[in-house]
């Protein structure tokens, strides 16, 4: 299996369970809104900001509500080559993907770029009656080590990250859920 059929598999198996469980949401609350971006004060994420799946609400009282994904939506248990890398994919989703970098790079040159882009802010690729607006929800950078919610995000802004991985010269990459 090559990498970009992994990535659109695991992607289309996220993106029904998020269908799904907003249309459940729908029947609960009086308003669903799809990813609504929040910073938050705690470290962690990238930037502390975060993208919630969905934000229900009746009347003045909102609640947050996190996808959660079944079995079927992992996969992986594979090892592809991707440019001048090696990825060895553990069991994984969509919505908590890990990866460590091996050499560890000290700066993971491009990396804010690429969040900025894809953590889309400004809406830019938000389509109104869209439910997905093509988002990441979140992200946590370490040495050696990249954690990543892609939402609903497409593949390509996964393709985009392994591109930066390889011109920071990481050679072999483990992508393992970050769920524990």
């Amino acid at each position: 299996m090559e990498i970009l059929a992994l990535l659109e598999a695991l992607r289309a198996d996220y993106l029904r369970e998020f269908e799904a469980a907003y249309y459940q949401q729908i029947e609960v609350y009086e308003q669903v809104f799809p990813e609504i971006a929040f910073e938050i004060s705690e470290e962690g994420p990238y930037k502390r900001l975060y993208v919630v799946d969905l934000m229900g609400r009746n009347g003045d009282e909102n609640s947050v509500i996190e996808v959660g994904t079944s079995r079927a939506a992992y996969g992986g248990e594979v090892s592809l080559q991707y440019k001048g890398l090696t990825i060895e994919f553990g069991n994984v989703s969509w919505d908590s993907l890990r990866f460590i970098l091996r050499p560890a790079p000290e700066e993971l040159v491009g990396f804010e770029t690429w969040f900025d882009k894809w953590i889309d802010l400004e809406g830019t690729r938000h389509v109104d009656g869209q439910i997905m607006g093509d988002v990441i929800h979140s992200s946590r950078l370490e040495n050696g080590l990249v954690e990543v919610d892609f939402g609903s995000a497409p593949t390509k802004s996964a393709v985009e990250l392994f591109d930066i991985f390889d011109l920071n010269n990481v050679k072999k990459v483990f992508v393992l859920s970050s769920r524990e």
